[in-house]
This record gives C-alpha cells, sequence and structure tokens, in this order.
C-alpha cells in the first residue's frame, strides 16, 4: 500500500530531517532531494497569491526565475515582514511574519542540483565530500525551517482607498493567530495594524508585540 505523500514546504522540510537524524549514507540523497523540492515548494506556494505572475511561471521549477518572479511580485528582498493585529474591542492580539526564501537558500538549493545525479567517482567514506554534503544539509535544512515558519503568504498589500488591505495567511499553523482573526471576521470591529519590516526572525515570537 502506497502511503500518503504529502508535498507542501512543510512536509519535505520534515521528511529532509527525518533523513539526516537516520545517519545513512545513502540518506544523504534522498535528504537533498527533499530540501530541493522544498525550497521550490515554498516559492511556489508564495507566487500561488501574486496576482501579476503568470499561471504557468507560478508553476516553475528552476529557482532562479522563480526568486525573479518572487522578487518582482514583493519587491522585498530578504526582509521579513512582522504583522502585528490587535482587535480594538477585545484587546486581543497576534504577531505574524512573512519568512522569504532567502537568496542564501535559493543559492543552497541551486547547490543541491548536482546531487541530485549519478556519482561519476566512487567516494570513499573518509573522503571529504561527505563532510561537505552533510554541513551544506544541515544549513539548508536550518534556512528553510526559518523560510516556512511565518504564516504570510506575502506581504499585506494596500488597496488603492489607503484604509483597507489584502492579505493572505496559512491556517492551522498557527492556533493562537487563527484564533485571534476569526474574532475580528465574526465581530467585524476595527483592527489596529503594525507592520515592520525586520532583517532577522525575533528569537522570542509571543503573541504579545514589544
Amino acid at each position: 500500500m502506497i502511503k500518503n505523500y504529502r508535498s507542501g514546504s512543510r512536509d519535505y522540510l520534515i521528511r529532509a530531517r527525518q533523513l539526516l537524524n537516520s545517519g545513512e549514507t545513502a540518506a544523504l540523497f534522498y535528504a537533498a532531494l527533499e530540501l530541493r523540492c522544498g525550497i521550490e515548494a515554498r516559492m511556489q506556494e508564495y507566487l500561488e497569491i501574486a496576482e501579476d505572475i503568470s499561471e504557468k511561471r507560478k508553476q516553475g521549477w528552476r529557482i532562479a526565475e522563480l526568486g525573479k518572479d518572487l522578487g518582482k511580485a514583493f519587491r522585498l528582498g530578504d526582509k521579513i515582514v512582522q504583522l502585528i493585529l490587535v482587535n480594538a474591542a477585545s484587546g486581543k492580539r497576534c504577531k505574524i511574519y512573512h519568512t522569504p526564501v532567502t537568496a542564501r537558500l535559493r543559492k543552497q538549493g541551486q547547490q543541491l542540483g548536482s546531487y541530485l545525479h549519478a556519482m561519476k567517482v566512487y567516494r570513499k567514506p573518509d573522503d571529504p565530500c561527505w563532510t561537505s554534503l552533510k554541513v551544506l544539509l544541515e544549513e539548508t535544512c536550518e534556512e528553510l525551517a526559518v523560510a516556512t515558519k511565518g504564516t504570510l503568504l506575502g506581504p499585506p498589500l494596500l488597496h488603492s482607498n489607503r484604509k483597507t488591505f489584502k492579505m493572505h495567511h496559512e491556517l492551522e499553523v498557527d492556533p493562537h493567530a487563527d484564533e485571534v482573526m476569526r474574532e475580528i471576521g465574526r465581530t467585524r470591529e476595527d483592527v489596529i495594524v503594525k507592520v515592520e519590516y525586520l532583517d532577522k526572525l525575533p528569537a522570542d515570537r509571543t503573541h504579545e508585540p514589544t
């Protein structure tokens, strides 16, 4: 029986981590494939909401081209978007983030592509290439983990009236944020919004703004 194989960016990351933890040499190549796919998937998830990008380009697999399209759609570079939402009536609030697929992560994904082909020569167990591959995989895992921590699929987009904005938030990842936004949607109360652009994801991502 074929087991369920989920294809979201976080699913690829989970499988890659499990493969790396197995300690098997062959698993390194499978982890490289999972990470490469995870990077592509995250970029495609972000491009899905971009209105000015064609459907054909949204489904592309070349990391460099996906990166160009993301730059055109969002114009954020490697900046992290922090969005604080406060229900003016109840005072309930949440912090949510857009965590980009950084230039470094895109480069790592391209490097992994060279490991997805048949080995041309035999490598002994003590060959330095195995250590180099493990380091690359671990660093890529860490970068993809950050890229998948956020639940905003893009930066909030202000409408032309400059009074309302549109955003796309992933559900069932951050239960607290889901609860706050559902409450706001039910009550239709005023919302206080604060947007910040950060260089790094805060270590303390609590619900209370600093």
